[in-house]
């Protein structure tokens, strides 16, 4: 559950990202000042997705939830919590993850 929510979150952060640019573009470019208006609202957005995919990380891993590839691969059971909570920016997709939320 948390690999999909993660995923689609993501997902979703990607579509706001590229469709506040368009909209962005074709406000600029056509005067719409409503289309304008609504690209400058879609970093918010990407945020709060890329917010929700770290959260579903970090949830996986404080579990730990051995179903999400990135846990099975860079925590154990034996592994102390505070390691766990940590191990976010254990491994490169978690650090990818990590400076995308922090630049977003």
């Amino acid at each position: 559950m948390t690999a999909a929510l993660g995923t689609l979150a993501l997902l979703l952060a990607t579509l706001a990202a590229l469709g506040g640019a368009a909209a962005l573009l074709r406000g600029q470019v056509a005067g719409r000042p409503a289309l304008v208006a609504l690209g400058e609202r879609a970093p918010a957005a990407v945020f709060a997705f890329v917010t929700t995919a770290v959260a579903a990380l970090e949830a996986a891993l404080l579990r730990p939830d051995f179903s999400v590839a990135y846990v099975a691969d860079n925590v154990s059971s034996g592994t102390p919590l505070l390691f766990r909570a940590i191990a976010l920016w254990g491994a490169l997709e978690g650090s990818i993850l990590l400076w995308a939320w922090l630049h977003a």
